[in-house]
């Protein structure tokens, strides 16, 4: 599992990288869509690889709904603008500001949700932003 978790990440970076640098030539929409339709069949053969008689979840409409919105906004509208985001900013930069998304996680889960923001958490983020601060320092010229 771990082996597998750890390509899954790889594969992600590559992926946001390759997005980023399409993004330059294509429009947004076109590389997420794009991504949807290139992943599509190792999704579909994943899938009939794993299903093992599983029935599908019982959700309400507004659940169904929120899965809709999540897909829609959230993945595909949300990804055709930060593609663009990528290509125009440059992806190792803008890629850094989605770092600081730590922060933002914690304090809308414990306004919206009343999570508990604990110290390793707020220890965690401040590692991450610490790295994102080294990393601006230590830029090399071109």
């Amino acid at each position: 599992g771990d082996l597998l978790l750890f390509a899954a990440v790889g594969l992600a970076a590559l992926g946001y990288a390759m997005a980023g640098k399409l993004s330059r030539d294509m429009d947004g929409v076109d590389v997420i869509a794009w991504q949807i339709v290139g992943f599509a069949p190792i999704a579909f053969i994943a899938v009939a690889l794993t299903w093992q008689g599983l029935q599908p979840p019982e959700a309400s409409l507004r659940h169904w709904l929120a899965l809709g919105y999540i897909a829609l906004f959230s993945q595909f509208i949300g990804f055709w603008f930060w593609n663009r985001a990528l290509a125009v900013g440059g992806i190792a930069r803008v890629g850094q500001v989605q770092l600081m998304q730590t922060f933002f996680s914690f304090a809308i889960a414990a306004a919206v949700l009343g999570e508990t923001i604990t110290i390793e958490m707020l220890g965690f983020g401040l590692i991450v932003a610490a790295t994102v601060w080294g990393a601006r320092k230590a830029r090399v010229a071109t």
